[in-house]
């Protein structure tokens, strides 16, 4: 997401019942922050809604698979 102005909706893909985790970085390649830790996947949720820090310039969200 480039020079967010607003709320944002995170769509995503997932094997239903698993558990999954939302991360952020402000790269790529590092810094990896974990906003939520146990997304358990279901029609209702696989939406998640978002709102950027307006101070940041681009932001980058992943949604991983827990072990």
């Amino acid at each position: 997401m480039d020079d967010g102005d607003g709320p944002i909706s995170l769509g995503w893909n997932a094997e239903l019942g698993v558990s999954y985790r939302l991360e952020q970085s402000l790269n790529l390649a590092n810094g990896w922050t974990v906003l939520e830790s146990n997304l358990t996947a279901d029609k209702s949720k696989m939406i998640w809604d978002l709102t950027p820090d307006p101070s940041l310039s681009r932001v980058f969200w992943r949604v991983i698979k827990n072990p």
